[in-house]
């Protein structure tokens, strides 16, 4: 999906610029100006905003298929360009914080618990049952999701594999959602 867009925003006559940690990504080749910065590092990627309007008149901020909206939003806000809310990027990019906005909006959920140990995630797992799914609070995508079907899965070794995934310490774990035909 960055690739196709990478070559329509070219396409369509745009300048692309690109922030990547990665110099060598799929869609660095794309770029007009490549700026080797972690898409999760805002201060970072609004500097580079404020060093890059200079050369160009930037007209939009977006990602597509990466999970850096709220970096993206935050950009957009500090330059004055038309895009989500940081405040509701902020929210949708830590999964425990979205599930207690859609609860609170009483839209059934999981039951679920954000811990940063894994005797609170044993626990939690015991009082739904012994199978659920453990996943970072921050990250999108399969990176560090398991999903559990008896107590003696959650192990030292998927606690950390979903820590590691994210930035924040903690996870998300939750019951299994099973599909009803």
């Amino acid at each position: 999906m960055q690739e196709h867009a990478a070559k329509k925003i070219i396409e369509l006559g745009y300048q692309l610029i690109i922030t990547d940690i990665n110099r060598h990504c799929a869609c660095a080749k794309y770029a007009h100006d490549f700026v080797e910065c972690d898409t999760f590092n805002f201060s970072a990627n609004i500097d580079a905003a404020d060093r890059l309007k200079m050369k160009y008149e930037i007209s939009a901020g977006i990602t597509l298929a990466a999970d850096c909206h709220e970096t993206v939003a935050l950009v957009n806000r500090h330059l004055g360009l038309t895009g989500i809310d940081p405040k509701i990027a902020h929210i949708c990019r830590h999964k425990d914080l979205t599930r207690k906005v859609l609860t609170s909006a009483e839209i059934p959920q999981p039951k679920y618990a954000c811990v940063d140990n894994i005797d609170d995630a044993m626990s939690f797992l015991t009082s739904i049952g012994n199978h659920g799914v453990i996943k970072s609070t921050d990250n999108s995508g399969s990176r560090g999701f398991s999903r559990i079907n008896s107590a003696n899965e959650l192990t030292e070794s998927v606690f950390d594999m979903a820590i590691s995934s994210g930035t924040t310490g903690s996870v998300l774990i939750e019951e299994a959602l099973i599909p009803v035909s």
